[in-house]
């Protein structure tokens, strides 16, 4: 930051100067504005850095031709910004007007038309939109191969960034290909321990990892770091992402004690490299804790998550979604150890923050919603379980009052000495087969009836569905199946109770769908969560 700082207080010294020396839309000016801009976007002063890009844009509009190419840089560059700050239809608007300027300014295979697509299929990229994103880059590659020589490094990063599109399209063998094409060609460009070569393994590591070939991923993503040894400085923080990599890979194997050895390394780099309260560390304590919690310490997985909330609350906005995030973490925790209110609380908090961070449909503030839910329905059958004596006492209510009818019979049958018991016993035989062929009747009623409202809850017709539902209609049609004692009244009861059944049948199927529909997509967008947490 310090540097950064010195660099600044150059350039506006500098632009100072020329304020005075030169007339007040000079392209020099232009220039200084352009690398005051530049050193705020690297210190991540985006606003500032956007403001002085477009003062520098202004004062090229007046200075220069309409389509000269230094005009193109500039709606590159603020497009870049744009970028930085999240909003990519703006920074798509800008990189189209400077694609625009190149293609009249400069030939047609020129290298700066292919950084234009390239740059353009980075924000199709960032907006999920991979096809467009996959196109554009293909487009940049295509004039890369016709501008510079087979074996160029721009080459390389053209297939690079083809095979992370493809990897977040799923489509790993074909990731895997345009990898191992960039890493062909940068072992034939670049040094024998160049960054860039560690980078290439560390790709291939990461769809080997998506592929769930961990033994390979773990191959790979050691050699990046074998490079990165020699390449970098001993605490440079790409060490500490390779060593986090390498801890994810193990995680996923179940191998938690090497796992936690690479997630410790990784944060002791991440303490001497990085600024005290930098978001990174917050990914190395929560990455620890989720190890302890696999491990089943959750005095230290609590401590760990507790530190990267902690780290969470300085380095982010009050409201940023990661501390959402921790927040949730740290409720999981507290439910795994039984502490179901503290979870409760913490999911709270969760669902506060991201009520203020993301949109009411965002996948997130969804999964915790469902998840507040589900443990206020754990706590709800917990107090259902403590009634459950007084359900017993319903049901021994109802045996009593059954004992009591068979008490009555017998009382009745002492009152009727008088008669034979061949007489009893043929009017008991007689109730039985009465009461069977009744059973019998009403089955076969109901199994009619089922069978027809089947179409009820598919009948759009309201003419169709009255019909369907008149009592005469179905009078006639048990008369002709040997069920013509059957009265209106009990007919419209059974057919109520019908048309309710098929309509709770109907709902119960559709909630069930929607709900496997939910849960599929909940943990589809849980994995990507997770992982992008990890990595």
């Amino acid at each position: 930051m310090g540097e950064y700082s010195k660099a600044l207080s150059s350039y506006e010294r500098s632009l100072e100067i020329f304020k005075i020396a030169l007339p007040p839309n000079h392209p020099d000016l232009a220039t200084s504005y352009n690398n005051i801009a530049l050193v705020y976007n690297e210190m991540g002063e985006y606003s500032k850095a956007l403001s002085s890009y477009e003062r520098s844009l202004d004062i090229r509009k007046i200075a220069l031709p309409p389509n000269h190419p230094s005009l193109a840089t500039s709606y590159n560059n603020i497009a870049l910004v744009y970028n930085e700050m999240g909003e990519y239809s703006k920074a798509l608007s800008s990189l189209e007007r400077s694609l625009e300027i190149v293609k009249i300014a400069l030939p047609s295979n020129h290298p700066s038309l292919a950084t234009s697509y390239n740059n353009i299929a980075m924000v199709y990229d960032k907006m999920g939109k991979y096809s467009k994103a996959l196109s554009s880059y293909e487009r940049s590659l295509e004039i890369r191969k016709i501008a510079l020589p087979p074996n160029h490094p721009s080459l390389a990063t053209s297939y690079n960034n083809i095979a992370m599109v493809y990897s977040k399209m799923g489509e790993y063998s074909k990731a895997l290909s345009s990898l191992e094409r960039s890493l062909e060609i940068r072992k034939i460009a670049l040094p024998q321990n160049h960054p860039d070569l560690a980078t290439s393994y560390n790709n291939i590591a990461s769809v080997y990892f998506h592929m769930g070939e961990y033994s390979k991923a773990l191959s790979s993503y050691e050699r990046s770091l074998e490079i990165g040894k020699i390449a970098l400085p001993q605490n440079h923080p790409d060490l500490a992402t390779s060593y986090n990599n390498i801890a994810s890979v193990y995680f996923h194997m179940g191998e938690y004690s090497k796992a936690l050895s690479s997630y410790e390394r990784s944060l002791e780099i991440r303490k001497i490299a990085l600024p005290p309260n930098h978001p990174s560390l917050t990914t190395s304590y929560n990455n620890i804790a989720m190890v302890y919690s696999k491990m089943g310490e959750y005095s230290r997985a609590l401590s760990s998550y507790e530190r990267s909330l902690e780290i969470g609350k300085i380095a982010f906005p009050p409201n940023h979604s990661s501390l959402a995030t921790f927040y949730n973490n740290i409720a999981m925790l507290y439910s795994q150890m039984g502490e179901y209110s503290k979870a409760l609380s913490s999911l709270e908090r969760s669902l506060e923050i991201l009520r203020k961070s993301v949109p009411s449909t965002h996948p997130h503030l969804v999964d915790v919603k469902r998840k507040i839910e589900n443990l206020r329905n754990s706590k709800d059958r917990k107090r259902f379980r403590h009634q459950s004596p007084s359900t017993s006492s319903s049901c021994m209510s109802t045996r009593n009052f059954t004992k009591t009818d068979k008490e009555q019979y017998r009382g009745k049958k002492l009152t009727h000495k008088n008669r034979t018991m061949e007489k009893i016993e043929e009017e008991k035989h007689q109730a039985v087969k009465a009461k069977k062929k009744q059973q019998r009747e009403s089955r076969k009623v109901h199994e009619i009836l089922h069978e027809k409202f089947q179409r009820y809850s598919t009948q759009s017709n309201k003419k169709e569905r009255k019909k369907l539902l008149a009592t005469f209609v179905w009078k006639k049609k048990l008369e002709k199946d040997g069920l013509s004692n059957i009265s209106p009244e009990y007919l419209r009861t059974i057919m109520a109770q019908c048309v309710e059944q098929n309509k709770t049948e109907m709902e119960k199927l559709k909630k069930q769908r929607l709900e496997r529909e939910f849960q599929n997509e909940i943990r589809e967008k849980d994995k990507e969560f997770l992982q992008r947490i990890k990595e």
